[in-house]
């Protein structure tokens, strides 16, 4: 990886940190859930990850590309609003795994 690379990587690396961690807030607001089960497996998902992600445990990603895909899990739980950052989630993931596939 050269350097504009790397820094690309760690740029979205962080911001996909970000990201979750307002996911896991969020995620702490759901009320009248279907599945009270899944909210809680959600949520310490969510917690788990961004654990992961600041160690660069990047097999992670696929389980985030699962919760966040259009139409995932996420959307099941969330608002509108709360779709957009799941998307934004769903593309950064997708960038980091293109990044680190490279290499």
């Amino acid at each position: 990886m050269n350097s504009e690379e790397r820094h690309e990587y760690f740029r979205e690396l962080d911001r996909l940190i970000a990201d979750v961690q307002r996911a896991e807030r969020v995620a702490y607001r759901f009320k009248g859930s279907r599945d009270p089960k899944m909210l809680e497996q959600l949520r310490g998902e969510l917690d788990e990850s961004v654990e992961k992600l600041k160690k660069e445990e990047l097999e992670i990603l696929d389980e985030l590309w699962a919760w966040f895909a259009p139409v995932g899990e996420w959307d099941e739980y969330t608002t509108p609003k709360g779709t957009a950052l799941g998307q934004r989630i769903f593309d950064r993931v997708k960038r980091l795994q293109a990044l680190t596939r490279k290499y």
